[in-house]
């Protein structure tokens, strides 16, 4: 169980994109988050058209979901996309030893091979996070493939990154039966661990970790009736104690196997082998809609610096890009 810290209470606050200050204000043209002490270097910048407004005036709502574009990958039977910055993104097949980085509009910038099937990986600023064999998270980018982490004896199911640097990973020990969620630093530290609420086990088979603005971990989770764990995203604070599970009681079956935030601190859930819904949720777990524009199939999904959405298609060797904000 993650070590007790009841005599803090949780900020949930979203931090400069400068420094780890707390936003006050957001600059419109840019899509940028500034604290006080940077809105006066950010406005000398060269963008002509610096709109500075107060964050809480920040508004934004949902639309009806607009595919507003396919980016062709050169892939087929995609398993996982991460938003690499610059309006690029790292995506995978299922079967290949490749990770290719592609441009918004379909240029393939790079390619690399792992030693490994690359799957639910993570960007970082200078490479590539992922999974390798049972217990190992290594980088790779242009210069070399590398050791970063062993978690051995535990299996790393799936990560996520952190700007400046911390890794979340979703780990499974015991063929299984263990699960839990560790927060590392990257030089391999362990910051934080999550696997109980009240002794009980909250992870019985997690599938994906995303990290809301607001500093909660959530998770895709299978579930498991031996358990007695329902499918779910379950949330915990960024110290560790539960906040919520979605159930989407409101639907017959639920079987969640990806997920990703937004500005708005949205969860936004997609389901394996299921049906087509692409959940959207808030912060506290209440469902708002689903996101419905004739997609089959979606296998994974990112949201980049304006809040696009990006979708994997399962069968497709295209990444649907969609517009669900205004």
């Amino acid at each position: 169980m993650a070590e007790s810290l009841t005599k803090f209470k949780a900020q949930h606050f979203t931090t400069c994109q400068t420094c780890n200050r707390n936003v006050k204000f957001f600059c419109k043209p840019c899509n940028a988050k500034l604290c006080l002490e940077c809105v006066t270097p950010h406005l000398e910048t060269n963008a002509p058209d610096h709109n500075i407004i107060y964050y809480h005036k920040k508004v934004k709502t949902l639309m009806d979901a607009e595919l507003v574009g396919k980016i062709p990958c050169g892939y087929i039977a995609m398993i996982s996309i991460s938003y690499a910055g610059n309006d690029q993104f790292y995506v995978s097949s299922h079967g290949s030893k490749t990770v290719k980085l592609v441009s918004r509009e379909g240029v393939i910038v790079n390619v690399f091979k792992t030693s490994t099937m690359a799957y639910r990986f993570a960007a970082i600023e200078d490479g590539l996070l992922f999974p390798k064999d049972k217990g190992i998270i290594r980088k790779i980018n242009n210069c070399k493939e590398e050791l970063i982490i062993t978690t051995e004896p535990a299996t790393v199911i799936c990560l996520t990154f952190v700007k400046p640097f911390r890794i979340y990973a979703c780990l499974s020990e015991e063929h299984g039966e263990e699960n839990k969620v560790v927060k590392y630093n990257t030089n391999g530290t362990t910051l934080l661990e999550v696997q109980y609420e009240n002794y009980k086990p909250l992870y019985a088979f997690p599938q994906s970790i995303a990290v809301n603005g607001n500093g909660d971990i959530c998770v895709c989770d299978f579930g498991s009736t031996q358990k007695h764990i329902k499918p779910a995203v379950t949330v915990v604070d960024k110290y560790g104690h539960f906040r919520f599970s979605y159930t989407a009681d409101h639907q017959e079956c639920f079987n969640p196997s990806d997920l990703c935030t937004n500005s708005c601190f949205h969860l936004i859930v997609i389901e394996y082998n299921n049906n087509n819904n692409i959940h959207v949720i808030d912060k506290d777990g209440t469902f708002l809609r689903y996101l419905n524009f004739n997609q089959d199939d979606p296998a994974c999904i990112c949201t980049d610096d304006h809040d696009r959405l990006f979708v994997c298609n399962m069968f497709d060797s295209f990444i649907s890009v969609i517009n669900y904000l205004s």
